[in-house]
């Protein structure tokens, strides 16, 4: 019998330690693609050795609410509803080289909740030491302890849910048919089944668009979101039509930046690149359906570059339309493209970020 164990004691230990070699050689190569991969976008090179070692691939293009700045909530998208399939996934990972990966966001333009096999693609990139986020409206439906401990046990690293408010009233002017309620019931639950488990991840965010509409609340919010166990945080900056800016930019910003928009995405001044796109270089970004698209506000499936369901990732990374987009977005001069894109109509596009 001691035989027995011994021997049983010495393979969980080899096994073990063949784990962390397998872990540190991927961290290895990852390291080496990122290194690659910066250099590559300091010299803005238009056809790249390096792989993405970032990954938008969107479970869902459906949503529950009817956010009416979002392309999905709006009605202004063009893209096919649907949830992302098992068999789809397969295809899709399988053109990728996932080991390079050091950052996945499964979610874009939908509510990933709503794809009942979430937690099997986020566990598929747990084992590939990727790190994984999700955000979230929560308020589809009322999520049980089982759910959560789904969802915990497929290594989720980051979980940021959208609560622009404190209370119903002010939630529900962005979050159109958005329960309050609910929402902070499931942070709850899911912050005492992380307990329960004794799991540290994942890491909960309470994210706050912060409008003219919710900005007297904010204590309120940060109070609610250290109840159920979340990290705060309040964003400036979101999409808002400019007729409507007088309805919705908080005062607070306006004070901090003045007539200027504070515009979608936070601006860039690292130096590394003189344009703040950066997905044509970091990024794949993957509909449900496998379609790539050049970044992650694109909505239009003419605008696809290719898709990963029927093609390797060689064959679309440094295709024609992807190498000419890396030329037209840092090079003032460039010719605009001749094919559908997103890029023309873009402000990201050639900007010096001294304004930053």
């Amino acid at each position: 019998m001691w035989t027995f164990l011994g021997r049983a004691y010495r393979f969980i230990r080899h096994g073990n330690r063949r784990a962390r070699i397998n872990r540190l050689l991927d961290q290895r190569r990852k390291q080496r693609n990122e290194v690659l991969n910066e250099a590559e976008l300091r010299r803005q090179s238009t056809r790249l050795k390096s792989n993405p070692p970032s990954l938008y691939l969107d479970p869902s293009t459906i949503c529950n609410l009817k956010c009416p700045f979002c392309a999905t909530g709006g009605g202004f998208s063009e893209l096919k509803k649907e949830l992302l399939q098992p068999g789809t996934f397969a295809q899709v990972v399988s053109n990728i080289r996932a080991e390079l990966l050091t950052l996945v966001n499964l979610y874009n333009w939908g509510e990933p909740l709503m794809n009942p096999h979430l937690s099997q693609y986020i566990g598929f990139f747990h084992k590939k030491h990727a790190y994984t986020r999700l955000d979230t409206s929560f308020s589809a439906k009322d999520y049980d302890a089982g759910f959560f401990d789904k969802l915990i046990a497929s290594g989720l690293d980051e979980l940021t849910v959208s609560v622009d408010g404190a209370t119903q009233e002010t939630y529900e002017k962005y979050r159109i048919n958005g329960d309050f309620n609910r929402v902070i019931s499931n942070m709850r639950l899911l912050n005492e089944t992380k307990k329960a488990v004794g799991s540290p991840t994942p890491v909960v965010i309470y994210k706050m668009l912060l409008s003219k509409h919710n900005e007297r609340e904010v204590d309120d919010a940060r109070r609610l979101a250290f109840d159920v166990g979340a990290e705060f945080v309040a964003l400036e900056h979101f999409w808002v039509p400019t007729e409507l800016r007088d309805e919705w930019i908080a005062e607070s910003v306006k004070d901090k930046h003045g007539d200027a928009s504070p515009g979608s995405y936070t601006r860039f001044d690292d130096g590394l690149i003189h344009t703040e796109c950066r997905n044509l270089w970091t990024t794949l970004v993957v509909n449900a359906n496998g379609d790539v698209f050049p970044c992650c506000i694109v909505f239009k499936p003419s605008q696809a570059v290719g898709n990963l369901a029927e093609q390797h990732i060689d064959e679309i990374w440094n295709n024609e339309k992807m190498v000419y987009l890396r030329k037209y977005v840092t090079d003032p001069d460039a010719a605009p493209p001749d094919f559908p894109n997103h890029c023309v109509t873009c402000p990201k596009r050639y900007c010096t970020c001294t304004d930053a």
